[in-house]
């Protein structure tokens, strides 16, 4: 899935990139696995993916929205607005939530 993802972080800077989302089961097979990495370095050359731009995903603990959120802002400001939506970031419970 590709996707443009937009955030300002806590310093005002405004991020702005196409990310490419992968997912892949823990539990696939080997010749699954590399049918879907060809695949995969196929669409990225044609897109011009860069690496920081792909994100993987292949187990449950891995498809949860923290997780998520902490690969694609990786170890930069956390962000203030995101997607037009508040959000804070609690550093005890490394967790995000949206401000309503």
């Amino acid at each position: 899935m590709a996707i443009n993802i937009s955030f300002r972080d806590t310093e005002g800077k405004t991020i702005k990139k196409p990310m490419l989302f992968v997912w892949c089961s823990d539990e696939a097979s080997i010749r699954q696995k590399m049918v879907l990495a060809s695949s995969v370095a196929g669409v990225k050359i044609s897109l011009g993916v860069q690496e920081d731009c792909l994100l993987e995903v292949h187990g449950r603990d891995e498809q949860c929205v923290d997780s998520v959120f902490g690969r694609i802002i990786g170890k930069r400001a956390k962000p203030a607005l995101f997607e037009n939506k508040v959000i804070s970031y609690d550093r005890d419970t490394s967790t995000y939530s949206l401000v309503d």
